[in-house]
């Protein structure tokens, strides 16, 4: 059950998610009720009468509990980074998962017998997603049955959970970045140089020619699946290579999302001249300085795509 940090007002989304819930439930009731006549003969129907409590449907009388649940806050348009503090606050007891690209994290409780577990990771570009995990007595205690309360209990869930690690939901935000200290955590998770993520992430390129001085370069891109044969049917050939689909997305993703060091406003990328334009105090980040391709090659796959 995902909480976006930017619900409207009237957590529309979380109150469609309980909907369904409850909803499910019910069908579960249903079923046991159906599979317990098919194959056990016992009829709760009957039951009832005989119990003379002809007042209580047959749902009162197959109850329906969570042994435990997931829920997952999402901060949008946030990288791993801007919560690193969490990290340095839990690195007593903390364990993060190496080579994994979501970067997870896991906290384990400071309390010995805690039913909530804590984990934090990149689900995607611009997504952080904090994961809970509720069991046993705090899961039934907060996922109940009643659909006008559920969203606030499920709110005060998170927010005890959180409360639980030493945070407080309210209160905290994400980090504010720089643009480059944002390619910093991209240079770490990939473990290259930070001129090289300028060039994969910014720079002008996007059909690459290696040679002979340049062969440890393309090695270490495509041991990290940054780079793809290009394809025939854009004019590729035996010693060609493009940017993989996943880079591409983390470029787009990033665009948005540069902030000026000097200012903190954020900066427009312009795509014609590959840098980045900080429109309120006039910062200029110019990432054309870094190419792995060939201005004759990128001008042959131009021509190519349009064809």
């Amino acid at each position: 059950m995902p909480i976006s940090i930017r619900e409207d007002e009237n957590n529309t989304l979380l109150k469609e998610y309980s909907r369904l819930f409850i909803n499910r439930i019910d069908e579960y009731k249903r079923e046991y009720h159906y599979y317990l006549k098919e194959l056990f003969g016992i009829d709760i129907e009957k039951l009832k009468r005989d119990l003379d409590r002809v007042k209580m449907t047959y749902d009162k009388l197959i109850e329906v509990s969570v042994q435990s649940a997931e829920v997952c806050v999402e901060w949008l348009n946030c990288e791993s980074l801007q919560f690193n503090y969490i990290t340095e606050a839990r690195k007593n007891n903390y364990l993060k998962v190496y080579g994994d690209l979501t970067q997870t994290e896991y906290y384990t409780s400071p309390k010995k017998g805690n039913k909530v577990q804590f984990k934090r990771y990149q689900k995607g570009a611009g997504i952080n997603r904090h994961e809970f995990t509720w069991h046993s007595e705090l899961s039934r205690q907060w996922i109940v049955e009643d659909i006008q309360y559920l969203p606030l209990s499920i709110f005060e869930g998170v927010n005890e959970s959180y409360a639980h690690f030493g945070f407080d939901f309210e209160t905290m935000r994400p980090l504010k970045l720089s643009g480059e200290s944002v390619l910093q955590d991209y240079a770490d998770w990939w473990r290259l140089p930070l001129d090289y993520v300028k060039t994969v992430l910014y720079g002008k390129s996007y059909v690459l020619k290696f040679d002979r001085n340049s062969k440890g370069v393309r090695e270490r891109l495509k041991s990290k699946a940054l780079i793809v044969p290009l394809e025939k049917e854009l004019g590729g050939k035996r010693g060609l290579w493009r940017w993989s689909d996943t880079v591409q997305k983390i470029r787009l993703s990033l665009q948005g999302c540069y902030v000026c060091p000097v200012c903190n406003s954020v900066m427009r990328y312009d795509e014609t001249k590959h840098r980045h334009v900080c429109e309120h105090c006039g910062r200029v980040d110019d990432h054309s300085i870094w190419q792995l391709g060939d201005d004759q090659l990128e001008e042959e796959y131009g021509n190519n795509s349009q064809q």
